[in-house]
């Protein structure tokens, strides 16, 4: 049976418990940290499926350092705090945080977490690689939405190895990523034993009829030129059943 694990990061020892207490209630395996070394030393160490982070912990710095890190790029952040001005909602979302939580937590924001979590480990995974930060967690919320689990690379470089640590069923990959060329990632892909019957979605800013053969001819499933349609990810979700079926 798959026990969800929390890591809540709380200054205050009484709320870090009695918030501790809530989530061992409803099936977690708790954790707490007390301060923000040990919020990223913890992750390193345990990866928790969420981390509850508290603002006043320096909350979005922490974020900010934990998105940064590839060993703790991508666990779920929740932000925490009394705070709830758009803005502030607006400024830990856009630092990588999945959700902001009012104090006190309520156990239906626990039982939505466990919700999230549980998704994650049965939903198809997506990896998209853009080197652009901002449009990663812009698909990565419009995957979510789809019911897909994103996992993100803004370094191309890092593809077929992150590819070949969580087993996505799609890879979304720009073709421009800085030095690196997306075709140049392709044909690595498709050359390599573990990651070759992966399907793969190559995005691009231009529509150029050679680059499209160019992809279509190293093994490329798709070429989409942005912006994206916003039924995009519903192509994506469908090309995965299909995978499953077939």
């Amino acid at each position: 049976m798959f026990t969800p694990r929390v890591l809540i990061a709380e200054s205050d020892g009484a709320l870090a418990a009695s918030l501790a207490r809530q989530f061992k209630l409803t099936g977690w395996e708790v954790m707490t940290a007390s301060g923000a070394e040990e919020v990223i030393t913890f992750s390193v160490l345990h990866k928790p499926d969420v981390v509850l982070l508290d603002t006043v912990m320096g909350g979005v710095e922490v974020l900010e350092r934990m998105r940064a890190r590839r060993e703790t790029r991508h666990v779920l952040v929740a932000m925490m705090g009394l705070d709830c001005e758009p803005e502030q909602r607006n400024r830990c979302v856009a630092a990588g945080a999945f959700v902001f939580l009012a104090k006190p937590v309520k156990l239906a924001s626990i039982e939505a977490l466990r919700k999230v979590v549980q998704g994650r480990h049965t939903a198809p995974r997506v990896l998209i690689s853009d080197d652009d930060d901002l449009i990663v967690r812009s698909l990565e919320r419009a995957a979510r939405h789809e019911g897909l689990d994103p996992v993100s690379e803004t370094d191309a470089a890092h593809v077929v190895g992150l590819a070949k640590e969580v087993h996505p069923q799609v890879i979304v990959l720009d073709i421009n990523q800085g030095s690196l060329d997306g075709r140049d990632v392709l044909a690595r892909l498709k050359s390599d034993p573990e990651t070759k019957d992966i399907r793969v979605v190559m995005l691009t800013g231009v529509e150029d009829q050679l680059t499209r053969h160019d992809c279509l001819v190293l093994g490329a499933d798709d070429y989409v030129v942005k912006p994206l349609d916003p039924l995009f990810f519903v192509r994506i979700a469908r090309r995965i059943a299909e995978q499953s079926v077939n």
